[in-house]
């Protein structure tokens, strides 16, 4: 990634200039926020995931159809 700030302005004029040393802290520090963000974001579908796959191995243990288990999670979607 350069360090570069080039900015367009209406009447067409171009400039650019060098980030300043704030200017790239605060960059990398969104960047690493993004990235965190991210993995917690991915943590969360995946434990949501898991959920949804122990929830429906239980309702299957107690005798329910596949179908059945959908009209239940569809009805709670709906709540």
């Amino acid at each position: 990634m350069e360090n570069i700030i080039t900015t367009t302005y209406a009447d067409g004029r171009v400039e650019t200039r060098p980030m300043t040393e704030e200017e790239i802290a605060a960059r990398e520090a969104d960047r690493i926020a993004a990235e965190e963000f991210r993995a917690y974001e991915e943590s969360v579908f995946a434990a949501r995931e898991a959920d949804l796959a122990s929830a429906k191995a239980k309702l299957k243990k107690l005798g329910l159809t596949d179908d059945e288990i959908s009209a239940l999670r569809n009805e709670l979607i709906e709540l």
